[in-house]
Order: C-alpha cells, then structure tokens, then sequence
C-alpha cells in the first residue's frame, strides 16, 4: 500500500512547520522531501503585521452611577462608534437633523459588505464626525445624537 506517511513525517519535522512559521507559499520554498535547514533565514514576513487601521485604546468600564441615572428623551444622549473597521460610503444625516429609532445614519463598507449604522432612539443630530471615504478603525466616533 502507497501512503504519504514519508511527507508527512518530513513536514513535521521541519524546523518552520514546528515554529508555526509558515506561509502559503511552504512547499515552493521547501521543496517536499528535501533537507530541512539546519537554521531558518530570517524573513521581513515571519513577524506579524496588520492591514488595517489599529485598534483604539481600551473603552473604560462603565459608571454605575451614570448607569442608574435617569433615562427619557430628555436624558438620552448616544455616541455612535464604528461596530468594525471600514470606509465610510453614505453619511445620511447632518448636524441638527431629527431623526427617528432605527433611522440608517451613516452607511459603512468593510471586505465589500455594507453595514448601516443606526439611530438607537428619536433624536437629534448633535454633530457628525466622518465624511464619506473616511477610513475609520473600529470603536471610531461617527455621531452624536440628542
């Protein structure tokens, strides 16, 4: 019987497949079979990196004094945050606009999936912090709302 088990021991063994190393591209850079190095070259890609825009610091935790004050219209006030890293397509509102709950506010593009972001209550455009083709990084402040 014919097996792979050959391959696979070499793969195992190899010193870039053990270090967790390795890319798509393994097998055209070490042909199957051949001799492991006896030390990996290094490479400008074996270090992590990112494509998009870094995250923003921690949010605090939440007040539990302002948790427990009062809510109505007349006490709501709501920042509206980036739910993702993403380009800006549509800003649907401007500063001072009355909008209703569930109103799409602000329209985001990220890995070609459009996600509206929503008005959470009635209320008031108090200032609008994008414009469309802004790059914003995840957690970023949109809106404010009134």
């Amino acid at each position: 019987m014919t097996t792979n088990l050959a391959f696979l021991r070499w793969l195992v063994a190899h010193p870039a497949v053990r270090a967790g190393e390795t890319t798509t591209a393994f097998l055209v850079e070490h042909p199957p079979l051949s001799r492991p190095p006896a030390v990996l070259a290094p490479r400008p890609w074996r270090t992590p990196f990112r494509l998009n825009l870094p995250s923003p610091p921690p949010a605090p935790p939440p007040d539990a004094d302002e948790a427990a004050a009062p809510t109505g219209p007349a006490a709501e006030h709501s920042e509206l945050t980036a739910p993702m890293p993403g380009t800006v397509l549509r800003v649907l509102v401007a500063q001072g606009d009355k909008v209703e709950a569930r109103q799409p506010l602000v329209v985001l593009e990220a890995m070609k999936m459009e996600t509206p972001v929503v008005a959470p209550f009635a209320a008031t455009v108090r200032a609008v912090h994008v414009r469309e083709g802004d790059r914003v990084a995840g957690g970023a402040l949109l809106l404010e709302l009134d």
